[in-house]
């Protein structure tokens, strides 16, 4: 009996450490924290999706109030760069590759296309879980190719920053805006 409760504790223990029970609020006990982490963890598809232009969320100009974090969309671009996020608090700081969000940087054109020239893209860990499709090696397989993502936007305010578009003379750009597509929740290949 002992060793069944040892054992048992044990795997708590190590399903804890991996970040498996993360909330959907992530680790902060800041409120607004978690309020953002909601957002970035959203699962639920809006009723229809707005078609916006790549072009259009690129434009230059402070575009910090352009669009709303209530807006469900379509965009339509190209696989500029797949890569993990990082440690935050949305996963719970987990360094679990399974419980990082897949990055991508979206570019309205391949040959003039530049991370200061990219819209961010995000699949979050609860997308990923529930859509195998979307894991990060047939993710990472779109890379150069057109692509139709469908998802909530979000201002990441955190990166103001480094986004052109709300520090056009900042020294660490490596975004035009700091809107994104956070989460994605479907990604398709287009012709």
């Amino acid at each position: 009996m002992k060793k069944a409760i040892l054992l048992t504790s044990a795997l708590l223990l190590f399903f804890a450490g991996t970040g498996k029970k993360c909330p959907v609020k992530g680790d902060s006990s800041n409120k607004k924290y978690q309020s953002v982490d909601s957002l970035k963890n959203r699962t639920v598809s809006g009723t229809s999706a707005t078609v916006l232009s790549l072009t259009d969320v690129l434009k230059p100009g402070d575009d910090t109030k352009r669009y709303s974090s209530k807006d469900f969309v379509k965009i339509t671009g190209y696989v500029f760069l797949v890569k993990f996020g990082g440690p935050e608090t949305c996963n719970c700081h987990s360094s679990e590759a399974d419980q990082k969000d897949i990055h991508i940087e979206l570019v309205a054109d391949m040959k003039t296309g530049s991370n200061e020239k990219s819209m961010i893209v995000e699949i979050n860990r609860f997308t990923r879980a529930q859509d195998k499709s979307m894991d990060y090696d047939a993710v990472k397989q779109l890379s150069g190719k057109k692509v139709e993502v469908t998802g909530w936007l979000f201002f990441d305010a955190e990166h103001k920053q480094n986004a052109v578009n709300t520090r056009p003379n900042g020294t660490s750009l490596w975004r035009a805006t700091c809107w994104e597509v956070h989460p994605c929740l479907f990604i398709k290949e287009v012709k």
